[in-house]
């Protein structure tokens, strides 16, 4: 087993459907996997070829911008590494068309966003916007409409990544979309087996 099977078999369950779950945190979980290689980059100097779990940076090539984690919880650093590395190396679903690192990079620097509210609100974790209010759901929506424009936007397919990975219910899904002034997207539960939206 290598280091990136391993990190999936403690992090995530695959349910029987073909939908993935995102085991929630725990220290125990978390030093398990720290020093796992996520991946090796061979175009990188030699001391920063290996990319582990734990570097609050992931660097894919000299060219590119590293995707950093530095700025929020460990709790919520965790959750965005296993929602990267899902959506690169997996899927939505197992058996799904998987995204491309900037793809994935893109769509995860869109939920770092998000944490800032959540931070505020007292958050430490994903899993907690399932506990808010609807006032606060809301807040959390108004606030990352605030600092995007339409053409960016994106929110209503980072709350599905939230919703397909086991964050949130379907009715905190439908409460955090009620006011984003967006064009709607398709469901990707509408997509075949080896499809996923274009971000």
């Amino acid at each position: 087993m290598n280091d990136l099977e391993y990190i999936f078999k403690n992090a995530i369950i695959r349910n029987g459907d073909g939908t993935i779950t995102i085991k929630p945190f725990s220290i125990e979980l978390y030093k398990k996997i720290e020093n796992c290689i996520v991946f090796i980059n061979k175009s990188m100097d030699q001391d920063a070829r290996k990319v582990l779990f734990k570097n609050e940076r992931f660097t894919f090539s000299p060219a590119e911008k590293p995707l950093s984690f530095c700025v929020v919880f460990e709790i919520l650093s965790y959750e965005l590494k296993i929602i990267f590395l899902c959506l690169i190396f997996i899927g939505r679903k197992q058996n799904f068309r998987r995204l491309k690192p900037s793809t994935a990079s893109s769509t995860v620097v869109k939920l770092k966003r998000i944490t800032t509210t959540l931070e505020e609100l007292g958050c430490k974790s994903l899993f907690d916007i399932e506990s808010l209010s609807v006032l606060n759901k809301q807040k959390i929506t108004e606030y990352y409409i605030s600092k995007t424009t339409a053409k960016e936007n994106g929110f209503y397919v980072i709350t599905e990544i939230l919703l397909m990975y086991g964050f949130i219910s379907e009715d905190t899904f439908e409460v955090l979309n009620l006011n984003t002034q967006r064009t709607v997207l398709p469901s990707t539960s509408n997509y075949d087996r080896k499809s996923f939206p274009i971000i």
